[in-house]
């Protein structure tokens, strides 16, 4: 440089402008990116574990047990909630430490990141993962369906928001997006995750990482910071949880009765409703009380179940299914209902109806006075109940299974073991209290269902065919059991099982093709619909046909033949009271040499002759078709009352 012919002699030099510490260079990228799919990915299992075994227990029906025994959708889905987070609580803790751990040549992921920080944001994400899986459970009864949809839905979105967030040097699509939508981003559990590791990557990028000082600047990639990420987390769970609240509470293709949409604005939701008196309106079989099939309501007793114009209708498609039709029925405090009917006759169907597990299609009923459609939390708040398939966990004893079920109907935890103890003696399974229920036998499973509706004092017990698959001297002892506890509980069976019926039943009502055809104690069903008397004669070779006719005539003058064979033959005598036989048999025994008769002996009307000839011939043949009575058929031999003349 030269000035007025001067010469001057300088040094030129260039320093790089001052910036803050960072890292270049695409490895902490990349490894930002690796860390993003491993949590994602390898959380698959996670996601599927939750769906698979929420909608489970949905399909299998112990969910709505444990709300038919007294759990409340609250405590449930708390429950439910409270033992996946204990897991995501350890999966948070172990990834953050190790994302905290130095690794090969002393790399450290998160390395100036505050790890209480990385902890909650994990933690955070895998709660609103949890809440979705719970969220997306409700609206599928089926376990492969609710886990296909719920790994699409998680899949998709994270790869359609990964190609956004990472890498937005070829696709700037996201800087596009308004402020709203990127909020809306975080609400899904994979978009919060992928917003909160790109902040935390741009403040690691300039070795500060993401501390309580800096968690609410925003980051110039994404746009965001790290505390409105963690905010909408938390919104994001505040909302699965009312969607778990409303969606479970109004869904109806689901076991349960829904609530109307608009529940939450309803006065009764907030505030209960008086129980209806279960006498107002009631009409039995419709208005028909006065039928002959019918016998007259016992008066001075509390009816603790009251069917009114109960029917359900089951639609599929164009065709339909009539499985109750315009039931009305009262069931009383101190007495045991039999409720009898073929397969298919619409008994499982009014028993899942009034246990709240199916809506009517019109017609309601009230238990202890609470409606089971308005009132259905206080309506299972009373009763116990033992379902026609066994509802048992594998992995618990016993005695846990009765400790569990007492506790949700109240009971005392001082008290739950001597509540069990109690329970058992009934059951007659206090050898097997420490046994797993995958080592019992069929038989000693129906008895500890049974114990299930038993305990914690259930003042309505629904026993949907609970001496199914027991040996004769199993099902004694369930009788006995039964006659034990009726006095000052209301109890409904259903039963194939005539002799059961019989005598259990102080009051038997007959179902057929969704209707009752009649009710009535076992007495008056015999004497409406009974056959009358059985004489059974062993005859030898020289029987005189017409001289024992003459004889049986002379006491009870309508006798006819019922069946004939070589050796034996059946006569049936239409007697109501019975009176004249003790002579007959005097008579009958005198001349039995002259008659040629060995032996004979007589039965009375059983509750097999009644349903038989009450559902008549075609309804035999479709009973026997689905192979319901065949057993009932065989052990109704075992009780006929016969009284037998030999020769001594």
């Amino acid at each position: 440089m030269q000035e007025h012919n001067k010469q001057f002699d300088y040094k030129v030099w260039m320093q790089q402008f001052p910036y803050p510490e960072h890292k270049e260079g695409s490895a902490e990228f990349n490894s930002m990116t690796i860390a993003s799919w491993v949590i994602c990915y390898g959380h698959l299992i996670f996601v599927i574990y939750i769906v698979k075994r929420v909608v489970e227990e949905k399909a299998n029906g112990s969910k709505e047990l444990l709300k038919m025994m007294g759990m409340t959708n609250c405590t449930y889905w708390t429950s439910t909630f409270v033992n996946y987070f204990m897991i995501a609580f350890i999966n948070a803790l172990v990834i953050a430490i190790l994302y905290k751990t130095p690794m090969k040549n002393a790399f450290v992921l998160f390395k100036h990141t505050n790890f209480i920080i990385l902890f909650i944001f994990l933690l955070l994400f895998l709660t609103s993962l949890i809440l979705l899986c719970m969220t997306c459970s409700i609206f599928f009864n089926r376990p492969i369906f609710a886990i296909l949809t719920m790994l699409f839905v998680y899949v998709i979105s994270f790869s359609m928001l990964m190609s956004q967030y990472f890498f937005y040097n070829t696709e700037d699509k996201y800087f596009a997006l308004s402020v709203g939508n990127k909020l809306g981003i975080c609400l899904l559990p994979t978009g919060a995750l992928l917003t909160a590791f790109q902040i935390t990557y741009m403040y690691e990028a300039s070795a500060e990482g993401v501390q309580w000082n800096n968690i609410a600047e925003f980051s110039l990639i994404p746009d965001m910071s790290m505390l409105v990420t963690l905010a909408m987390m938390l919104v994001s769970c505040v909302l699965f949880v009312i969607a778990i609240w409303y969606f479970d509470a109004v869904w109806p293709w689901q076991p349960g009765v829904p609530k109307p949409f608009y529940f939450l604005f309803t006065k009764n939701y907030w505030c209960g409703d008086k129980a209806a008196n279960s006498e107002d309106g009631i009409e039995i079989m419709g208005g028909d009380s006065g039928s002959d099939f019918f016998e007259v309501e016992p008066s001075g007793m509390y009816p603790g179940v009251v069917i009114k114009n109960l029917s359900k209708d089951f639609r599929s498609g164009i065709t339909s299914k009539l499985a109750v039709n315009n039931v009305s029925l009262k069931i009383y405090q101190g007495q045991i209902t039999a409720l009898l009917g073929h397969n298919g006759a619409g008994k499982t169907t009014t028993i899942n109806i009034l246990t709240g597990l199916f809506t009517p299609t019109s017609g309601t009923a009230s238990i202890n006075g609470f409606d089971i459609l308005r009132e259905t939390a206080n309506a299972r708040g009373g009763f116990g109940v033992c379902p026609q398939h066994n509802v048992l966990y594998d992995t618990l004893t016993v005695e846990e299974h009765l400790r569990i079920y007492a506790a949700l109907k109240g009971v005392r935890w001082s008290q739950l073991t001597n509540e069990a103890t109690q329970v058992l003696d009934i059951i007659k399974l206090t050898d097997k209290r420490h046994e797993l229920v995958k080592n019992l036998s069929g038989g000693m499973k129906r008895k500890l269902s049974l114990g299930i509706a038993i305990v914690g004092g259930s003042k309505v017990l629904f026993l949907d065919e609970p001496t199914s698959g027991m040996d004769v001297e199993a099902r004694r002892g369930v009788w006995d059991a039964l006659l034990e506890i009726r006095r000052e509980r209301t109890v409904i069976l259903t039963t194939h099982y005539m002799e059961e019926a019989d005598i259990l039943g102080d009051r038997i009502a007959i179902m057929a093709d969704g209707e009752i055809q009649c009710c009535g104690s076992p007495m008056f069903l015999k004497q409406k619909f009974g056959t009358g008397y059985h004489l059974h004669v062993v005859k030898d070779q020289n029987f005189n046909m017409q001289g024992l006719t003459s004889l049986l005539k002379k006491y009870v003058p309508e006798v006819t033949v019922e069946n004939e064979l070589e050796k034996d033959i059946s006569f049936r005598m239409s007697s109501t009271t019975g009176n004249e036989f003790g002579d007959m048999f005097e008579e009958l025994e005198g001349h039995k040499n002259k008659l040629g008769v060995i032996s004979f002996g007589i039965t009375i009307t059983t509750m097999e002759d009644v349903f038989l000839n009450l559902m008549g011939s075609n309804t035999l043949l479709a009973m026997f078709a689905f192979g319901g009575m065949c057993d009932s058929i065989i052990d109704m031999q075992l009780l006929w009352l016969e009284v037998t003349w030999r020769e001594e």
